[in-house]
């Protein structure tokens, strides 16, 4: 129903990752009896060590670049997200294998919108950086959950699909 309503007014958003945001705020609002937000985790980001961001920087970089020139060059722009979609099956054996098809899905639609891979990793680094932060913050240890990577997903594509 939530998918319908969003198609059926044509918002410029991925209305898919839009659903998995609501039907994840319902289910908090309605079942969560533990923390809204980890507050651990936000005094982590705010002492984090310079060599913490570098890295997520450079996962950011390489992950987006390799998109992005894949869709340049084959004009698929979406496939990122079905191999970074596939690689989390690594995450059932190391819960810390980092989620990327948040970044992908995000490069493809920028290179889609605007051929330029320089605006595509650009958007993919802050890809990277919204699900980060917003799962480690809003959603480890807070009872419920909602999808760190939906809300990257919505949140670049409503930008990208505004602006371009």
């Amino acid at each position: 129903m939530i998918f319908a309503f969003e198609n059926y007014f044509s918002f410029p958003v991925d209305t898919g990752a839009v659903s998995v945001i609501l039907v994840g705020v319902l289910g908090r609002s309605l079942f969560n009896r533990e923390n809204t937000y980890n507050q651990k985790n936000l005094d982590f980001l705010e002492t984090a060590p310079n060599s913490f961001w570098l890295f997520q920087l450079l996962i950011g970089i390489a992950v987006s670049t390799v998109m992005a020139y894949f869709a340049k060059e084959t004009g698929l722009y979406t496939i990122g997200f079905s191999i970074s979609a596939l690689t989390l099956i690594f995450a059932l054996s190391d819960p810390a294998f980092p989620a990327t098809h948040h970044t992908t899905l995000v490069v493809g639609y920028a290179m889609a919108q605007t051929g330029n891979i320089i605006i595509a990793v650009v958007f993919g680094v802050i890809a990277h950086f919204i699900g980060l932060i917003f799962g480690m913050v809003l959603n480890t240890d807070c009872g419920t959950h909602i999808d760190p990577p939906a809300v990257a997903i919505a949140t670049c594509s409503l930008i990208i699909f505004t602006l371009f």
